[in-house]
């Protein structure tokens, strides 16, 4: 199923239409290593969340038109935070944990406007079998009936969890947390994805890497008052292993890539979509793939890679004609960490993107060294569809700023 569309691929190169500058280092609560770089689009607005700043764009003036710590948000001090637009409602949706502490907030809007009144929650994550372990890097995603989250629980010994919300409540008119459902002790895979879906497939889909050569689809339905989690299957894929750091113009530190746990994953017409990093050559690439749940075997694969540029943090969506988006950085020793976008019209020949797009190039190095003596980049991106016209695709990504320690 498909093959590598390398620099000059054989598929559609997407038309760069604008760029917004978004959140950096130094806005409100913007002081973390990594940025987590995350936001959504929706009819009027772009919400970004940052480690740790939450930020909304006016859609057609580009104006910033909220800028506020993500601790202010929340009340308390949160990071690996997401976001996602909930087309099925209007609503938006944003988590963040809080580390140590084994608390995951929630906030689910009571409009489609990210600047008015929010419902917010707190959920212990401590509990039951993950008593003594904390939730990090969570996960988010939404169906028509409810709001996703994974996380891993970080031990000895580290697990999976996986909480389902159940939306109705939320959407009532006095908004309320109803049934919350956790299924825990799960085979540690480094990251659950629940789909950011679209239609109603009668439940949401989730995708995870489960081995060198397979991913893991599971799916949650039924009323979500009491809902059931089944394995839909293992597609195979080909076999793939993590990445090493990237290299970057200016200095001889190089950037994380993290690893190979899928970033993000998008359900659309009977396939789940999700993009990972990977080794190709010796050298970072981006890996993605068009899963169909019917089979639960992989559609199409595809590779985005170069002889010199190593390409990490991927995000991935899909629009209503099957078209395709990656944005992703881009760097190697005579480039600084730039944003780029590829993609592919669905008519394009299986496995096929276009040539990748350098849309923001890198202003200088980035050599902001983390406590644990790593040179953290990412730990991930996002890519979304425009709901007005779920055609054009807007995608958040990082570059390097010209101070050594900005994004």
């Amino acid at each position: 199923a498909g093959g590598s569309a390398k620099l000059g691929g054989s598929g559609t190169t997407p038309r760069l239409v604008r760029e917004l500058d978004g959140p950096h280092f130094g806005d409100p609560g913007c002081c973390w290593l990594p940025p987590d770089t995350c936001g959504s689009v929706g009819p009027d607005h772009f919400v970004a969340v940052t480690n740790v700043n939450l930020s909304v764009y006016d859609k057609t003036s580009g104006q910033r038109t909220l800028n506020v710590s993500l601790a202010d948000f929340f009340g308390e001090g949160v990071g690996d935070p997401r976001v996602t637009y909930d087309v099925h409602h209007d609503r938006w949706a944003v988590l963040a944990m809080t580390g140590p502490a084994a608390r995951v907030h929630v906030a689910y809007s009571l409009s489609g406007d990210p600047t008015g009144t929010w419902f917010k929650t707190v959920i212990d994550t401590a509990q039951d079998e993950d008593v003594g372990r904390w939730a990090d890097y969570p996960t988010l995603g939404v169906d028509v009936a409810g709001v996703y989250f994974a996380s891993h629980m970080v031990g000895p010994p580290d697990t999976m969890s996986i909480w389902a919300i159940d939306k109705a409540p939320l959407l009532a008119a006095t908004p309320s947390l109803g049934t919350v459902s956790v299924w825990r002790n799960l085979p540690w895979e480094g990251a659950i994805q629940p789909c950011v879906t679209y239609g109603d497939p009668g439940g949401v889909y989730l995708v995870s890497r489960r081995s060198w050569n397979s991913l893991r689809l599971r799916q949650i339905t039924g009323p979500l008052t009491a809902p059931t989690l089944a394995q839909v299957g293992n597609p195979v894929v080909p076999s793939h292993g993590n990445a090493p750091d990237a290299p970057q113009k200016g200095t001889a530190a190089t950037l994380g890539t993290l690893d190979i746990r899928p970033i993000n994953a998008v359900y659309r017409d009977g396939s789940v979509w999700t993009t990972h990093t990977v080794t190709v050559d010796g050298r970072a690439g981006v890996r993605w793939y068009e899963l169909d749940v019917a089979t639960a075997t992989a559609v199409q694969v595809g590779t985005v890679a170069d002889e010199s540029l190593y390409f990490y943090m991927p995000s991935i969506s899909v629009n209503a004609e099957r078209d395709l988006l990656l944005g992703f950085t881009g760097s190697d020793e005579d480039t600084y960490a730039g944003a780029w976008i590829t993609g592919r019209r669905a008519s394009d020949p299986l496995g096929e993107t276009g040539p990748p797009l350098l849309f923001k190039p890198g202003e200088g190095p980035h050599t902001q060294m983390s406590s644990s003596g790593f040179n953290r980049w990412g730990d991930y991106s996002l890519t979304s569809v425009d709901p007005l016209d779920d055609q054009t695709f807007w995608t958040i990504q990082e570059y390097s700023g010209s101070n050594p320690n900005a994004w």
